[in-house]
């Protein structure tokens, strides 16, 4: 991996060394520079769990990617730079009810003198790593999250909502997984007419002052970092414009 470029890419000229500093400044980088997109799954482009095709996807063509995509390639940095990170599966809250079957989210175990949660492909979520042994709240910025175990390994995230209350975004347990256990799923999302990722174009990104940009089919969305929202309706021919204006991409 040629380091250099993936650090100009998500904007980080820091120091390298395995620390939790770094992991913090990385992990903002790539939420600011790199978007959570499904481009390709609505165009019906195949997506693979190929590190040499996140790389070239990310890096070579400036794009985004989704979580199995964004996280992969996270993890793979963080190895070179000498962090050990665990791949781990989580199961979603995507609404009432049970979490969303095994390996439907990828996230990662950073391991330093203090465990780390890390993503950076969950769109609206933490803008820096979560001690994921840490009970109670822990804040970024305006926002809140905190990581609850049940003692067998098994842990819940969960986001303070804007209005104060808690909702739960995922479940994950800490067994370490290989990126292959992830493909079946992977391919489920893309083929799948009840994959959320076929039902639109999204493209979002954290920005410089804690707030989000996002882009849909019919919106364009800022939000700031108190989670006041302007939203800008739009049409089809809008899209590839606010795509290279806000986002970089084509």
């Amino acid at each position: 991996m040629d380091v250099a470029r993936l650090l100009e890419r998500i904007g980080y000229s820091g120091p390298r060394a395995a620390t939790p500093e770094v992991l913090c400044d990385l992990h903002l980088g790539f939420l600011e520079h790199v978007p959570f997109e499904n481009l390709d799954v609505v165009a019906g482009r195949t997506i693979e769990l190929d590190p040499e095709r996140f790389w070239a996807k990310v890096v070579d063509e400036g794009r985004g990617g989704f979580c199995y995509e964004l996280n992969g390639l996270f993890a793979a940095l963080l190895e070179e730079l000498g962090f050990r990170v665990d791949l781990v599966s989580a199961r979603v809250f995507a609404g009432a009810g049970d979490p969303t079957p095994e390996f439907d989210h990828l996230a990662l175990i950073v391991h330093l003198e203090r465990r780390h949660l890390a993503d950076v492909g969950f769109g609206d979520s933490f803008l820096r790593p979560l001690f994921l042994d840490q009970p109670g709240e822990q804040t970024d910025g305006v926002r809140a999250f905190r990581v609850d175990a049940d003692g067998s390994g098994q842990n819940t995230l969960w986001k303070r909502s804007y209005a104060g209350g808690w909702q739960p975004s995922y479940v994950f347990a800490e067994r370490p997984r290989r990126l292959a256990e992830f493909a079946e799923r992977c391919l489920w999302q893309q083929v799948s007419p009840e994959s959320h990722f076929r039902r639109g174009r999204f493209v979002s990104r954290a920005t410089e002052s804690a707030g989000r940009v996002t882009l849909s089919e019919r919106h364009l969305v800022h939000t700031d970092a108190s989670g006041a929202k302007r939203e800008t309706p739009i049409e089809e021919p809008d899209f590839p414009h606010l795509l290279r204006k806000h986002f970089g991409l084509f």
